[in-house]
């Protein structure tokens, strides 16, 4: 395998470039001195995406981007000139939007609970499943509004029968196509929801309705959603892994360990983990590194002036009401998530509160239990508290808990008592805690603050503008010893703004004066 030393990722697109595109331009490639082409998903996807993340086939390479066939072509190209492949790997979730491309997702709309897919996403099928009642069946969020129902559809494609909701289509079991639609539905295994009412029961990815979890502890959902990786590497076709989203799964340590005897000790694997300001990397992660947001943010900072931290912290404060420094940045973001975990999250934070009354037999009632969860979870600083370094993490934050919010101490110790049982309502913690930070922090807080725009990237921390040059150098000779393999960004798919829109936004510390000035 040749050293992988500098990475070049392609975002493929059936509709603007597929992987035998990429295999025209390797001269090029060479060229520039990659050593290696880092690939966007390229398993079968929702179609029409753009940007392959949404699978909807886990074991088919996506014949949109050419097939197995033209992966194959590209690898053959690359090695050719002494380069190699990685690949990008998406074990949390599948894409839902369009379910007549989802296999597994329209059996289980078809068969329910009966289907043999069922266990392979992690649904709520209780028959109350604290969204008004779910009596079994999966809830889908499409509608409008309830009303919506009136606009129902029957239509038959070919032998198959169909109800539809304008563009949407779902499955009719055999023998219950009888009747007005209205009647159709109402015996289905699912039912139609309103897309704003928070009646939800399956996990998705933060809070993307079309984006189903995934219960990767399953061995049989793991052998079938890594069988086309496990080909790859036993055929030679690529040299590495980029894992998106391990926070996400029930497991993110003994998922990594799996996947690491699966591919064996000389495959590169990296993960997408974004770490808490002051969070080391697990090391006892069987990996190689992060994808580098950690690095982009020490380089990012390297070029901001300290001086002007004042100045500009006074212009945010006339000019938007806000200062942007650390006590206003701290209190805003624990308001996020409190907001976030009663708001967009509240489905998820409904099933963590059931799985913690159900496993402790706690008598509090759900709003107490709901309102210790939501206040515990807004004070976590990282996403998610159990990897090796961050033993004891949350047991003081809930311990804390008891000083801060008197008169809730049973709610409190009963949610301590869950995260010690360490059953589902752990896992779920741990879920809902990386879905509340990515949601209120990436997706909100760094919208509300300007005070240098540069610094409020994916794992960054906008209360430190700058980074000196002797933290720069630590830094560096940490990653050097401890994760020598560590993938070093300046740019990804999910940066909010380029490396050279930030090198020009951070010129502004050099010159606060000026650009006050300008913009007043």
């Amino acid at each position: 395998m040749a050293p992988i030393t500098s990475t070049y990722r392609l975002q493929l697109r059936p509709d603007a470039f597929t992987l035998r595109d990429a295999a025209a331009q390797v001269d090029y490639f060479e060229a520039l001195g990659v050593s290696h082409l880092y690939l966007s998903p390229i398993l079968t996807a929702t179609s029409g995406s753009t940007h392959g993340y949404d699978v909807t086939d886990p074991t088919t390479v996506s014949e949109g981007l050419g097939g197995r066939e033209a992966l194959v072509e590209l690898s053959r190209a690359v090695r050719s000139r002494g380069m190699g492949l990685i690949v990008d790997l998406v074990p949390n979730h599948v894409g839902v939007a369009k379910p007549r491309e989802n296999a597994w997702w329209w059996d289980v709309l078809t068969h329910g609970q009966s289907s043999e897919y069922a266990d392979f996403f992690d649904i709520d099928w209780a028959d109350d499943d604290g969204a008004n009642g779910a009596n079994g069946k999966l809830s889908l969020p499409v509608l409008g509004s309830q009303d919506d129902l009136d606009a129902l559809t029957v239509e038959k494609d070919g032998e198959e029968t169909l109800l539809a909701f304008y563009e949407h289509r779902f499955p009719v079991a055999s023998g219950t196509e009888f009747g007005s639609p209205q009647e159709v539905h109402s015996r289905q295994s699912y039912r139609l929801v309103p897309w704003n009412a928070g009646i939800i029961n399956y996990r998705r990815f933060f809070a993307v309705n079309e984006l189903a979890a995934l219960r990767q502890e399953d061995p049989k959902v793991f052998e079938l959603c890594h069988r086309q990786l496990k080909s790859w590497v036993d055929e030679g076709l690529i040299d590495g892994v980029r894992i998106d989203h391990p926070d996400g799964l029930a497991d993110p340590a003994e998922y990594l360990g799996r996947l690491r005897e699966l591919i064996g000790p000389d495959q590169w694997l990296v993960i997408e983990k974004i770490l808490g300001h002051t969070e080391p990397l697990d090391p006892l992660l069987p990996i190689d590194g992060t994808t580098g947001y950690d690095a982009l943010n020490q380089l990012g900072g390297i070029f901001v002036d300290p001086a002007a931290e004042l100045e500009l912290t006074e212009l945010s404060a006339d000019l938007t009401g806000d200062d942007g420094d650390s006590t206003w940045l701290h209190h805003t973001e624990r308001q996020f998530k409190r907001d976030t975990g009663r708001g967009d999250l509240a489905p998820e934070v409904r099933r963590l509160v059931r799985a913690i009354r159900r496993e402790t037999g706690s008598r509090c009632s759900e709003t107490e239990l709901n309102d210790a969860v939501v206040v515990a979870i807004a004070r976590m600083p990282v996403y998610r508290s159990d990897y090796s370094p961050l033993a004891g993490l949350a047991a003081r934050i809930v311990g804390d808990m008891h000083e801060l919010a008197p008169g809730h101490e049973a709610a409190f110790n009963v949610l301590a008592q869950s995260l010690v049982n360490g059953c589902e309502a752990a896992v779920r913690f741990q879920q809902v805690c990386g879905a509340v930070m990515a949601k209120s922090v990436e997706d909100r807080l760094f919208y509300r603050t300007a005070r240098l725009v540069s610094r409020q990237e994916v794992g960054g921390n906008p209360a430190s503008l700058a980074v000196s040059v002797a933290e720069f150098h630590l830094h560096n000779a940490d990653r050097a010893k401890r994760w020598p393999r560590a993938m070093t960004s300046l740019s990804t798919h999910d940066t909010k703004r380029g490396e050279d829109v930030r090198a020009r936004i951070g010129v502004v510390s050099q010159v606060p004066t000026l650009w006050s000035r300008l913009i007043r």
